[in-house]
């Protein structure tokens, strides 16, 4: 829990708002924990898509919702998913290993994990977040339309129906009589 509340602070998130994203995160932790362990484990390129899907898609729907970025759900899922420090490890010693005069030839199994593993997060991200696009998208544009209307003048013409407007092609002039 302390690491979490630490990335909802880096995050910015508002107090308010830390204990449905630390929920979404809970439900989204849970998937991957039975995921990888049921009684027909999947592979963890597969669970982590999976997880990183449901993860976005959760981030979404709160992001819908509440209007706070999904990335809230996201990065911390993404921090918690992550390889631990032996990954990195096999990575540079591989790299140490490749240099000209080196006994062994270097391991592909920790690039290939490491490649697996980046592609199985963008695959799971990806997905989830262009079948909520449309809908973020509609939902941002009524939030930026109330909130033009709400600090307008009443005698004014609101800036984002100026231009609603004028791309259906009424003259300006019609509009601001």
């Amino acid at each position: 829990v302390p690491l979490e509340v630490s990335f909802f602070v880096l995050l910015g998130v508002s107090v308010r708002e830390m204990p449905s994203a630390a929920g979404l995160l809970l439900l989204t932790m849970l998937l991957q924990f039975f995921l990888s362990h049921s009684a027909l484990p999947l592979p963890g390129p597969v669970s982590n898509a999976a997880t990183l899907f449901v993860g976005t898609a959760l981030g979404c729907a709160h992001e819908y919702v509440h209007g706070t970025s999904h990335l809230i759900v996201l990065l911390p899922t993404i921090v918690l998913l992550a390889p631990g420090a032996t990954v990195p490890k096999a990575v540079l010693a591989s790299i140490d290993a490749s240099a000209p005069g080196a006994a062994e030839p270097p391991p592909t199994d920790a690039w290939f994990e490491l490649l697996m593993l980046a592609v199985s997060f963008a695959v799971g991200e990806a997905i989830a977040h262009h079948l909520w696009a449309p809908a973020l998208s509609r939902r941002a544009a009524a939030r930026a339309e109330a909130t033009a209307v709400a600090l307008s003048d009443s005698k004014a013409v609101c800036p984002v129906r100026l231009a609603r407007i004028v791309a259906v092609g009424v003259p300006v002039a019609e509009t601001l009589e």
